[in-house]
């Protein structure tokens, strides 16, 4: 066979295998709902339904999709990781499902990836989720020294998808942990957005140790977001100021009066983001957020607009029963 025909037959090839990656499907994946997806693949997993779980990650790692909300299918690849592997918590039933994983998918580099999530929730496991005051010197021991082997396993040849943003949210976990690893939380994390910009729990990662409670501040947190917000405004318009505000405020469950976040700003941003991300989930955000700024109008148009009703993505205190006794009130005054 000449090297023409060799050459063709490559080009044809390598067609076809990128056009099986913008293509894939599977049955576990909903692109319009993240959330049933998680559930599909979690379920699948506990019936040891291995080889549907791990063709439906592959799909989500090379497909060109993304979710209505605007995540990567690789969000939602690491949050069924960190979800099975949870750390801490991982036990001996962990241990023998991924053992059967890999041997259900042989050679499975989604199977690997799994353990070493593992490791990283075994390091947690030694540390206990006690305050510092109440864990001991050689638990703190354990866990550094089990997160330096995590580190290790990560950025070894071994690990196939060591160039994936999987890898790189798993590795800033463990730096964010020890100030002894080789490369720090603000070198991965530049890295990972250089690479994946849109890949959002790089920036709602490192946002959790900017504030008050891991000894940072409302205006590191309210900095940092604003130049990521202006940075991003190709991509995202005015999106991302209010979807990363919304993941400091409902994970910390902290009143957004009590952080350094604008209405102002705010008010576009949600427009903006369930625009650009019609996610049911961000009208629901959205009208949680009208509701604690006191914007009545805002607030009904939401509501008659978008058939919003009460879930877990509304923030803290408000439900549509609330909200409306308190705008009822302010409209009095």
């Amino acid at each position: 066979m000449n090297t023409s025909k060799i050459a063709t037959i490559f080009l044809i090839v390598t067609a076809s295998f990128k056009l099986q990656a913008e293509e894939c499907s599977s049955i576990l994946i909903d692109w319009s709902n993240y959330d049933k997806t998680l559930d599909s693949l979690s379920s699948n997993y506990k019936s040891e339904n291995f080889l549907a779980v791990d063709s439906a990650i592959d799909c989500l790692m090379t497909s060109k999709n993304t979710f209505v909300s605007g995540k990567p299918g690789a969000v939602a690849t690491y949050w069924f990781f960190r979800n099975e592997m949870h750390a801490p918590g991982a036990n001996a039933e962990d241990v023998k499902r991924i053992e059967k994983w890999k041997s259900a998918v042989k050679g499975s580099e989604y199977a690997n990836f799994a353990e070493l999530r593992l490791m990283y929730s075994q390091a947690w496991n030694a540390r206990g989720t006690k305050y510092a005051g109440e864990t001991s010197a050689d638990q703190f021991k354990r866990f550094k020294e089990k997160l330096l082997l995590t580190e290790k396993a990560i950025l070894s040849d071994k690990n196939k998808l060591k160039d994936t943003p999987i890898s790189y949210n798993l590795l800033m976990a463990v730096a964010l942990d020890t100030n002894e690893t080789k490369t720090s939380p603000t070198e991965i994390f530049e890295g990972g957005v250089s690479n994946w910009p849109n890949y959002y729990d790089f920036y709602e990662v490192l946002l959790t140790r900017l504030v008050p409670k891991w000894g940072g501040s409302w205006e590191k947190v309210d900095g940092f977001i604003n130049h990521w917000d202006k940075k991003l405004q190709i991509e995202e318009g005015s999106s991302l100021y209010s979807r990363l505000y919304y993941n400091v405020h409902k994970h910390n469950q902290v009143n957004p009066h009590h952080t350094k976040a604008e209405w102002d700003k705010l008010k576009p941003s949600l427009i903006a983001l369930y625009t650009n991300y019609p996610d049911q989930s961000h009208y629901e955000i959205a009208t949680s957020y009208a509701c604690y700024f006191g914007d009545n109008d805002f607030y009904k148009k939401l509501i008659k607009e978008h058939k919003v009703q009460n879930s877990s993505h509304w923030l803290a205190g408000a439900t549509i029963d609330a909200c409306n006794k308190y705008l009822s009130t302010l409209a009095t005054k």
